[in-house]
């Protein structure tokens, strides 16, 4: 009797592991309408218009349920729905806040503003913790009687300060200008997935959000 109600357990402890097995499986499931050796939302798709979707960036789009993307195959002339294992790719989150930043991003570069096209990729690089941040201990020194009124190690830690601001200012900007030759370098990639690429994001996830639609939707960049 023991003997059986171990068997049982252990029956039972499997069917519970290869449930949530599946389960994690299901939810790393995308479901795209369309194939998947043509990406959506190339460069030359971005430059000639003021786009307002299409920004998550140059790549494979795809549903976070088959339904949706039957639907939408039907629409866009009856095309297959591919199923695309997302397991293991780093994404970043969909919000209507990314798709602004890099929209931002996307169109400051085809309008050829220079200083619009540097604030948005410092804007997003910092939002994602990938700039060096300031000191900011004497962020309120703004004029000369300041700093006169600051004690000898105060003086000394103040100038400390702006010595290690300058240098981190110098390697921010060359990161900026970094990302911003290799966008003028790809004749492929959006600027917006030049960007998420050099912050080593594989794409962006949306589903289970309000995002999760025809309009944003959720991308992968490459399938490996």
């Amino acid at each position: 009797m023991a003997y059986f109600l171990r068997s049982v357990n252990i029956f039972i402890s499997m069917r519970e592991v290869i449930k949530r097995l599946l389960r994690e499986s299901l939810d790393n499931l995308g479901y795209r309408a369309g194939d998947l050796n043509i990406k959506a939302e190339p460069k030359s798709n971005m430059a000639h218009s003021n786009r307002h979707t299409g920004h998550f960036g140059t790549g494979f789009y795809f549903f976070g349920n088959r339904n949706s993307a039957e639907d939408y195959a039907k629409k866009t002339g009856d095309r297959d729905v591919n199923v695309i294992d997302v397991s293991g790719y780093n994404l970043a989150k969909g919000t209507n806040k990314l798709h602004d930043m890099l929209k931002g991003v996307n169109d400051s570069y085809f309008s050829n503003d220079d200083r619009s096209l540097q604030f948005n990729i410092e804007r997003l690089l910092k939002d994602y913790g990938k700039l060096k941040p300031r000191r900011s201990e004497f962020g309120h020194i703004r004029k000369s009687s300041d700093y006169n009124n600051l004690s000898g190690d105060e003086m000394s830690r103040y100038d400390d300060e702006m010595d290690y601001n300058l240098r981190v200012d110098s390697e921010n900007n060359k990161m900026i200008d970094k990302v911003i030759e290799l966008m003028h370098a790809n004749n492929d990639d959006s600027p917006s997935t030049v960007l998420m690429k050099y912050m080593g994001f594989d794409g962006v996830d949306s589903r289970s959000t309000k995002l999760d639609n025809a309009t944003y939707g959720s991308v992968l960049y490459d399938i490996y």
